[in-house]
């Protein structure tokens, strides 16, 4: 839960530093839940962060990323 707040709180200032005309930010718009789902609690989510990952290339659907699985990196 402390893991969630404080990732909320880094995304709401990355957004704010954008705003401010900061041109680069750390991507936690690539942040998703278990299984590819959206992160409801960022900043107008999940609209902003499905627009920022479809810029991207990745495709989205019911708040999800589609085959998010092919996106997961091994540690």
């Amino acid at each position: 839960m402390t893991s969630g707040i404080f990732l909320r709180l880094c995304a709401e200032a990355a957004e704010e530093e954008l705003g401010l005309g900061k041109k680069e930010i750390a991507p936690l718009w690539r942040v998703v839940k278990d299984a590819g789902s959206l992160m409801e609690k960022f900043p107008d989510s999940p609209n902003l962060q499905a627009k920022r990952l479809k810029s991207e290339g990745f495709e989205i659907a019911k708040n999800r990323v589609r085959d998010f699985e092919k996106f997961l990196m091994e540690v």
